[in-house]
């Protein structure tokens, strides 16, 4: 199988003295971090909203940000930009690539194969026709929906990812990117995330634990082995499971405390315990040789698009069985460790402590996001064909291979709203700090959230309980 990355180029970083003024003035004196979410193919909307602010910034992103951190499909984005694929590059690269990356595992026809003869089988031994042919008909439907779901075998074969991103970075180490680098990855081995980091101080002093990892393996570890969609690579799995789907905290954090140069401060023997004699040191990072400094660092977060699961009233109550609830629950868990991490950064890091500046941009399959970016579409002439499944947030999951072209236009219309201002004589939305959202159920919608009203829904409901 051939795969369309002859045209891919790898770009060097410009000198300060060359940047554009836009660009000097959007990083303000401070080292600049640039987090992006997983989500399979939805990574395609985070990269038209980057061009995007290229175009607004007058500059690349590998000039724009000092830093590149991400997960999963974020990890691709991320390890590729850290390492120098113009943003335009990458665009064609999910747009030529994508339905090769999710190629169905071709044991599912095993599966598929082993439920025919087994139902089969069970009907030759009924003795009839009419069961022999229930019987494969049975087994037909079953051995498809085993195969599919990714019950027994994972769905996707991940080699072809795997040769892309051998293809795209060869041997290329995290050391040798040009730009600082965050990728997590889930140790089932260890039971933690574990963080893929590489900081330059110049090209004598490359620190990071993993820096000598290869770009793709640690990309792979990342982003080729989500359970059920693809299987693990060696002891990792997708590095957005738990609380990590988004680093707008994580990747801030490493870099401002553990960036250092570490020093050997003492050592441990077998046991875990001090020893002068034992042989695994312990280090420690010295505060003042870190690479970005607290008040000097600026976090510029973007999520992939994120489906509405808020309920109607009284929906809740009429769930009654555990598999009602199973989806709903998973979607949840996800998501409010992703929330977590945008609202830490944002409120702690940044308002409570002043540490960071903090940006997070996102946008909500909804009803208003549609309403708004056909507004858009019409007024300013982009020609796109929008959905009207946007309404509807289940149609985009990570695979979602027959929605890309939907979500690439989304993508487009998504960065051109970003690069408005909410209204006459407002800043544009990519200057603006906090949570800047489209289709946000609460913030779009304050005659139905707002805390005032809320409250007194609660406390009404709450009547009834004795």
């Amino acid at each position: 199988m051939s795969f369309s990355l002859q045209k891919t180029k790898r770009v060097d970083p410009l000198p300060a003295s060359k940047l554009s003024k836009k660009v000097i003035e959007f990083k303000g004196g401070s080292k600049t971090i640039l987090c992006i979410d997983g989500g399979g193919v939805r990574g395609i909307v985070t990269l038209h909203a980057l061009k995007a602010l290229e175009k607004e910034l007058k500059g690349r992103c590998i000039d724009i940000f000092d830093m590149f951190a991400g997960t999963s499909t974020g990890a691709i984005i991320a390890g590729a930009l850290a390492y120098g694929v113009p943003v335009d590059d990458l665009i064609k690269l999910y747009r030529n690539n994508y339905k090769k990356i999710f190629t169905r595992s071709k044991k599912r026809y095993l599966l598929v194969a082993a439920g025919i003869l087994t139902g089969a089988a069970c009907g030759f031994i009924a003795g009839t026709l009419k069961s022999l042919s229930i019987g494969i008909a049975a087994g037909i439907v079953v051995g498809f929906l085993i195969s599919m779901g990714g019950i027994f075998i994972e769905r996707y074969d991940n080699k072809n990812m795997i040769k892309i991103l051998k293809l795209l970075f060869k041997d290329t180490t995290l050391a040798e990117c040009h730009k600082d680098i965050f990728i997590t990855g889930k140790d089932t081995v260890r039971g933690e995330t574990t963080y893929f980091t590489a900081f330059h101080n110049g090209k004598s002093d490359i620190r990071g634990t993993y820096k000598d990892v290869s770009l793709a393996s640690a990309i792979t570890a990342s982003a080729g082995s989500a359970p059920t969609y693809f299987r693990a690579v060696g002891r990792f799995i997708d590095g957005g499971l738990g609380s990590f789907n988004n680093v707008s905290y994580a990747a801030p954090v490493e870099a401002l405390r553990y960036s250092a140069k570490k020093i050997i401060k003492g050592w441990v023997n077998d046991k875990g315990k001090t020893d002068p004699k034992g042989k695994w040191p312990l280090y420690y990072y010295p505060e003042d040789d870190n690479l970005y400094k607290p008040g000097k660092t600026k976090v510029v977060s973007f999520g992939t698009g994120r489906k509405i699961s808020n309920m109607e009233k009284g929906e809740a109550m009429a769930k009654r069985r555990a598999w009602n609830w199973l989806g709903w629950i998973i979607s949840e868990l996800m998501n409010d460790a992703s929330e977590q991490q945008s609202y830490i950064a944002e409120k702690d890091l940044d308002k409570n402590q002043s540490i960071i500046e903090y940006s997070r941009f996102q946008l909500f399959w909804s009803q208003k996001s549609l309403e708004v970016l056909k507004d858009i579409n019409n007024e300013y002439g982009l020609n796109l064909k929008l959905p009207k499944s946007l309404r509807d947030g289940t149609k985009y999951n990570l695979d979602a291979v027959k929605k890309f072209n939907e979500l690439d236009q989304l993508g487009v219309a998504f960065g051109k709203w970003l690069s408005l201002s909410q209204k006459k004589g407002d800043p544009k939305r990519f200057y603006l700090k906090g949570y800047i959202s489209l289709g946000h159920p609460v913030i779009s919608n304050p005659a139905r959230f707002h805390i005032d009203i809320y409250s007194k829904q609660v406390k009404k409901e709450l009547q009834v309980v004795k």
